[in-house]
């Protein structure tokens, strides 16, 4: 039987997945853009890489897309790996702009 302290951690987490999964609903469906996001990003996503924010995007589910948004990423420097909430602006920025771009082409 798991004890409290293990509870309340499940319980987090949970609230977490919750919460990332209506995040993903919302860039889906166009509620939420990338931009915004990347302007504020909540706490829930502080541990989220951008290639996986990418990825809830429709049209970077696909391994090309991500590999062409990984080629320029490596053209001006910026690492995909990168959990959000470690990054700077600058690199939100980017990824929002080229994230943004690259969905609408898809």
């Amino acid at each position: 039987m798991p004890t409290v302290q293990q509870q309340d951690a499940f319980g987090r987490s949970a609230d977490v997945r919750r919460e990332r999964a209506a995040l993903r609903a919302d860039l889906v469906t166009g509620r939420v853009r990338l931009a915004d996001l990347m302007n504020d990003p909540p706490p829930v996503l502080d541990n989220v890489t951008f290639e996986e924010v990418l990825r809830w995007m429709r049209a970077t589910r696909s391994l090309h897309s991500i590999a062409v948004i990984g080629r320029w990423a490596a053209r001006d420097r910026i690492n995909l790996l990168q959990p959000i909430g470690g990054s700077s602006a600058a690199t939100r920025a980017w990824v929002a702009e080229h994230g943004e771009w690259h969905w609408r082409r898809g």
